[in-house]
């Protein structure tokens, strides 16, 4: 199979992982004002059913799972309230 020109690699590569960034702001968009069930995984941080990051605003103990009202996000994070 013959090899495609550099530029149009990381062309497509670059429009790639824009589609992806759009698909995790929309993704984010849709979990703020939802309250999630979250896995605690350190002191503050943790994951929903879903496997999405959260940030904590107040330290929990690692291993529990709690729920928790998601505030907004930084863009890669979901921002627990």
């Amino acid at each position: 199979m013959p090899q495609l020109p550099r530029a149009l690699v990381k062309e497509r590569a670059a429009q790639l992982r824009e589609r992806g960034a759009q698909a995790m702001r929309r993704h984010l968009d849709g979990e703020v004002g939802a309250v999630r069930r979250v896995l605690i995984e350190s002191d503050e941080r943790g994951r929903t059913e879903h496997f999405t990051e959260v940030r904590l605003a107040s330290r929990a103990d690692p291993g529990v799972i709690v729920e928790l009202t998601i505030a907004g996000h930084d863009g890669k994070h979901l921002l627990a309230a």
